[in-house]
């Protein structure tokens, strides 16, 4: 069996959204105020940054200044920051007037249209398709 262990001088920790990291004492307060946006996101600290990020108090209007500090999350392809962490693009439900959709409309989800017997999907002679939510959510 395999495990993977802190470097010397670091510690194991579990933060908010379960993940386990490695690093030294004291850094989760020092950087983006212990947030690491999750294992589909990096967590950049505004603070100080020449971005013009120093006015963010202004621009963050859906996020509670108290909670979310200066700090943006950089998510991977098919996820978005929530304002706290990298979530999953979301598809939507979709529609059809004579058959139904089943399944996850997440990214990296699949969801199927079934129609009823004696119906088709359009342009074709399938009962059925599946499909899969591409990392732009659309």
């Amino acid at each position: 069996s395999y495990d993977c262990n802190c470097e010397n001088g670091f510690y194991q920790r579990h933060i908010l959204d379960g993940e386990i990291v490695c690093g030294p004492k004291g850094i989760d307060e020092l950087i983006c105020q212990g947030n690491t946006c999750g294992a589909y996101g990096v967590c950049i600290d505004l603070v100080g940054n020449t971005t013009g990020y120093e006015s963010v108090k202004d621009t963050l209007s859906s996020r509670r200044m108290e909670d979310a500090g200066t700090f943006r999350c950089e998510c991977r392809d098919g996820f978005f920051d929530n304002g706290t962490s990298c979530e999953r693009q979301d598809c939507g439900a979709k529609t059809d007037a004579l058959g139904e959709w089943q399944g996850s409309t997440k990214f990296g989800g699949e969801y199927t249209l079934r129609c009823p017997k004696g119906s088709f999907v359009w342009g074709g002679a399938l009962q059925e398709i599946t499909i899969s939510c591409p990392a732009n959510g659309r």
